[in-house]
Protein backbone atom coordinates (compact mmCIF):
# COMPACT_ATOMS: atom_id res chain seq x y z
CA UNK A 1 0.00 0.00 0.00
CA UNK A 2 2.29 2.58 1.24
CA UNK A 3 4.93 1.19 -2.15
CA UNK A 4 2.42 2.15 -4.25
CA UNK A 5 2.06 5.13 -3.18
CA UNK A 6 5.16 5.83 -3.13
CA UNK A 7 5.46 5.08 -6.69
CA UNK A 8 2.92 7.07 -7.36
CA UNK A 9 4.56 9.95 -5.88
CA UNK A 10 7.73 9.16 -7.74
CA UNK A 11 6.26 9.30 -11.01
CA UNK A 12 4.37 12.46 -10.53
CA UNK A 13 7.50 13.94 -9.81
CA UNK A 14 9.54 12.64 -13.05
CA UNK A 15 6.66 13.99 -15.11
CA UNK A 16 7.23 16.99 -13.26
CA UNK A 17 10.68 17.11 -13.71
CA UNK A 18 10.20 16.34 -17.61
CA UNK A 19 7.95 19.11 -18.12
CA UNK A 20 10.14 21.58 -16.30
CA UNK A 21 13.05 20.37 -18.67
CA UNK A 22 11.11 21.04 -21.64
CA UNK A 23 10.85 24.54 -20.57
CA UNK A 24 14.10 24.88 -19.94
CA UNK A 25 13.83 25.79 -16.21
CA UNK A 26 17.39 25.48 -14.40
CA UNK A 27 17.57 23.26 -11.40
CA UNK A 28 19.87 24.05 -8.67
CA UNK A 29 21.35 26.43 -7.07
CA UNK A 30 22.20 29.86 -9.04
CA UNK A 31 25.31 31.13 -9.92
CA UNK A 32 27.58 33.82 -8.14
CA UNK A 33 29.52 36.23 -9.64
CA UNK A 34 32.90 36.20 -8.92
CA UNK A 35 34.63 40.01 -9.20
CA UNK A 36 38.40 40.88 -9.00
CA UNK A 37 37.55 42.65 -5.52
CA UNK A 38 36.52 39.61 -4.20
CA UNK A 39 39.41 37.38 -4.93
CA UNK A 40 41.64 40.37 -3.86
CA UNK A 41 39.74 40.45 -0.56
CA UNK A 42 39.47 36.39 -0.33
CA UNK A 43 43.55 36.16 -0.79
Amino acid sequence: MAEDERKRIRERQREGITIALQKEIKFGRRKIEIDDNLIATYQ
